[in-house]
């Protein structure tokens, strides 16, 4: 079985209906348990941005999806397994680590970087589309919903970012005209 390591506040339900195993990670146990639903297997609460060890205690992810960035890839490499692959499309934590070059040679690891703003005007309508006919129709069907943690209206926009920044949200915080 597939399994997949990424942030608990990130849909896990899409991955999970494709038979991955998901193992996410987060800050709070709070968190956690609301991600349990959504389909997460398990959870790890990453101590210190420390969690690789506690990752593999419940399988060996095959791919890790990371969303933070800075000194987490280097816990993502400990945590992959072997030909694993690591995407990274998320800088939160920063955009410079220290990493174990030896451990990416070793476990035979693929590192790929992406991000749609740099992309072609093409690739961006690709993704589009990609995106339009194999998740919308899970949305439609009722196979996944979004997760909506709070609707503001846009004149809070200033209390909606220092919302985002508190980390106290679980899902999109949604702006309305």
């Amino acid at each position: 079985m597939r399994s997949a390591v990424g942030s608990a506040r990130r849909r896990c339900s899409s991955a999970a209906r494709l038979g991955v195993h998901v193992i996410g990670t987060a800050r709070t146990a709070e968190k956690l348990e609301r991600a349990r639903p959504l389909g997460m297997a398990a959870g790890v609460v990453a101590e210190a941005g420390k969690f690789a060890d506690a990752v593999r205690k419940h399988g060996e992810p095959t791919v890790v999806l990371e969303l933070i960035g800075g000194p987490y890839v280097d816990e993502d490499i400990r945590a992959v397994a072997v030909r694993g692959r690591i995407v990274l499309v998320g800088l939160l934590a920063g955009g410079r680590s220290e990493i174990d070059l030896g451990g990416i040679l070793r476990k035979r690891i693929r590192l790929t970087g992406t991000v749609l703003r740099a992309r072609p005007l093409e690739e961006k309508i690709a993704a589009m589309r990609s995106f339009e006919s194999l998740v919308v129709p899970l949305f439609q069907r009722g196979l996944l919903a979004p997760v909506i943690d709070t609707v503001m209206d846009l004149d809070a926009a200033a209390a909606a970012h220092a919302r985002m920044a508190s980390n106290q949200g679980f899902g999109k915080i949604v702006l309305r005209v």
